[in-house]
């Protein structure tokens, strides 16, 4: 399975989705199955992949040695998601997203004709819930070089650092291509969790169910389970 191309022969986005989960006993209770269904229903034509611990370690056995541990049990559920998920993309490119984000309509032409795009929640944050990228993007290595020298110091305190969103914005601030968009909030990332809307916050049921009337501009959302 390659990438896509252009006429121009300029690589672009793939069509793919990929989540991630321990193994393929997805808990519904947290993960609703209609946010997961959420994404082949608006991308009939993009293919669904579900990416398990047993799957991450074998693509890391064979193509990726140096990452090997990072993606095995000997870390968390938490880590091996966030750094998988780079991994992934690194590989074969397309579109990474947590299994708690709803999408409300195709996210095809924000993703047409972009190279790596990432979501602002608030200015100066963006979140690794929602990363579409072509494969081998350069901020993508940038990220993954960074990450294995963050692991040294890795603890359930400081994942968001070494593997999470604020390796994301760092590597982001560092990186000094103009082929990555970060995403407007209101658009991929509408739902705060600083403001209430994450599902340990007590977000209303209506909104949940409802996103689009509180942000009818919005592709997806994501009501930020952390279920860690």
């Amino acid at each position: 399975m390659g990438c896509i191309l252009r006429m121009t022969g300029e690589v672009t986005i793939p069509h793919m989705v990929h989540q991630i989960w321990n193994d393929r006993n997805i808990p519904y209770d947290v993960y609703r199955s209609e946010w997961i269904e959420s994404w082949p229903l608006h991308h009939p034509d993009w293919l669904y992949v579900l990416w398990t611990g047993d799957t991450l370690l074998r693509l890391a056995s064979a193509r990726y040695p140096q990452y090997e541990y990072f993606v095995s049990e000997n870390v968390s559920p938490v880590v091996r998601a966030d750094f998988g998920r780079l991994m992934v993309l690194r590989h074969w490119g397309g579109l990474y997203v947590d299994l708690d984000y709803l999408c409300l309509r195709p996210v095809d032409e924000l993703l047409k004709g972009r190279q790596l795009v990432i979501p602002e929640v608030r200015p100066g944050t963006v979140t690794n819930s929602f990363i579409a990228s072509v494969p081998d993007h350069p901020l993508l290595n940038l990220a993954l070089e960074e990450a294995v020298d963050r692991g040294a110091k890795l603890d359930r305190k400081n994942v968001q650092w070494v593997c999470g969103p604020v390796l994301m914005r760092d590597v982001i601030d560092q990186y000094d291509g103009a082929d990555i968009w970060v995403a407007p909030s209101h658009l991929l990332c509408p739902a705060d969790w600083e403001r209430g809307y994450g599902l340990r916050r007590n977000v209303s049921e209506a909104i949940i169910r409802d996103p689009g009337a509180l942000w009818p501009q919005a592709h997806a959302v994501t009501f930020w389970a952390h279920n860690w």
